[in-house]
């Protein structure tokens, strides 16, 4: 698979959190799909330098190696790369009947 083959499967797996309660199946095939295109050497595990084909995955591999063993298993990067609903958002959106903040320009 073409090195941005993998970048646009793993953006696909991590953007995919409104369908993640609906369509659990088939997130869970993708993110299957999404490891085994990161691990290129078909040895089970995602190495630092393997990680690197996903920007996300590379960032957090730290966080990922769950067991500190140097390799992101397919359960580390399950636990960590989920496809879940995204947080509440913490503000209401404005309000349309509420005037704007900033003044009209003067004329």
């Amino acid at each position: 698979m073409k090195p941005s083959s993998i970048v646009i499967a793993a953006a696909a797996l991590l953007s995919g959190a409104a369908f993640a309660q609906t369509e659990a199946p088939q997130a869970a095939a993708t993110q299957s799909s999404a490891f085994q295109a990161l691990d290129a050497d078909h040895d089970g595990k995602i190495s630092q330098d393997e990680a690197q084909a996903a920007p996300v995955v590379a960032r957090s591999f730290t966080t990922a190696d769950k067991d500190k063993d140097g390799k992101i298993s397919q359960d580390e990067f399950n636990q960590s790369f989920t496809t879940a609903a995204p947080a509440p958002r913490t503000e209401s959106p404005p309000d349309s009947t509420t005037a704007p903040s900033t003044p009209p320009p003067p004329q």
